[in-house]
C-alpha cells in the first residue's frame, strides 16, 4: 500500500504537468497562489492540488498563538506539504485554512485589504521601489507597470537556469535572446495576475490571456518549477 508521503509526493508530480498545461489552469492556480505568497512554489502547487479555495493557511501552532486564537473544526483534515529535515529526511507537515478553523472568542478573522484612499501613496511607493511607472492613473495599471520593471530587472539568473534545463521540453530550440522574451512576458504577466487578485482586482481586465500564449511551453518538470518559483519569489 502507498504510503501518505509517497501519495503526497505523487499528487505533487502530477499536479505539476497540470498547472501550465494552458492559460486557463495556470490562472487558476495563480489565483489561489495569491493567497499563498508566504509560501514556497512547491507549497503553493501542493496547495492548489489539495485546497483550492484556501485563503490563509497556517499550522496548527500558528492558530493556537494567542494573537489568533484559533482552533480547528473536529474532523478537519490538513493540507499536506513536504518538509525536508537537516538530517536529509522528507516528513508531511500539514497547513490548516482559516475556514478549518473557529475563534474561542468570536473574534472575526479578517484579511489585510487596500483601500481606495491609499492608490496615490502605494502607487509612489512602487515607484520609489521598483523604478518609473509609466501608467499611473489607477493602481491597477501601476501595478502591471510594476512588475514589467520587476521582470526586467530580476530575471537573468532565471534565464541561465532556464537554459540548462530546457532539454526536453517545448522550449528547447529556443536561443538565450527569445528565452529570455519567453519567460519576460510569462513571469510579468504571472507576477502581475498574482498581486492584482490578492488585491481584490479582477486582474483578468489588466492581464489578457494572450499574455499567458506561450505557457504551455514549459511542460517539463524543471521548467515549470524555475517558471514557478521565479513567479513566486517575485511577487
Amino acid at each position: 500500500m502507498q504510503s501518505k508521503y509517497d501519495s503526497i509526493v505523487e499528487l505533487y508530480k502530477q499536479h505539476l504537468k497540470k498547472i501550465t498545461a494552458d492559460a486557463v489552469t495556470w490562472k487558476s492556480f495563480l489565483r489561489s497562489a495569491a493567497y499563498q505568497y508566504k509560501y514556497s512554489f512547491k507549497d503553493q502547487v501542493l496547495i492548489h492540488a489539495q485546497r483550492p479555495n484556501a485563503i490563509a493557511c497556517a499550522d496548527y501552532d500558528t492558530w493556537h498563538l494567542p494573537s489568533l486564537n484559533r482552533r480547528l473544526h473536529r474532523g478537519t483534515k490538513g493540507i499536506a506539504l513536504i518538509r525536508r529535515e537537516k538530517d536529509g529526511r522528507s516528513r508531511l507537515h500539514y497547513v490548516y485554512d482559516v475556514k478549518d478553523t473557529y475563534s474561542l472568542n468570536d473574534t472575526p478573522f479578517n484579511l489585510w485589504q487596500v483601500k481606495d484612499e491609499q492608490s496615490d501613496e502605494l502607487i509612489e511607493a512602487l515607484e520609489n521601489r521598483f523604478g518609473e511607472i509609466k501608467e499611473k492613473g489607477e493602481l491597477a495599471t501601476a501595478i502591471v507597470c510594476a512588475c514589467e520593471n520587476i521582470g526586467q530587472d530580476n530575471l537573468t539568473d532565471y534565464v541561465q537556469e532556464m537554459m540548462n534545463f530546457k532539454d526536453g521540453s517545448y522550449l528547447d530550440d529556443l536561443d538565450e535572446d527569445n528565452m529570455r522574451s519567453r519567460l519576460y512576458y510569462t513571469v510579468s504577466a504571472s507576477v502581475a495576475y498574482s498581486v492584482l487578485t490578492r488585491l481584490g482586482i479582477d486582474a483578468d481586465k489588466y492581464v489578457e490571456e494572450e499574455d499567458f500564449s506561450w505557457i504551455h511551453e514549459f511542460n517539463t518538470p524543471e521548467t515549470v518549477d524555475i517558471l514557478g518559483t521565479a513567479t513566486s519569489d517575485m511577487a
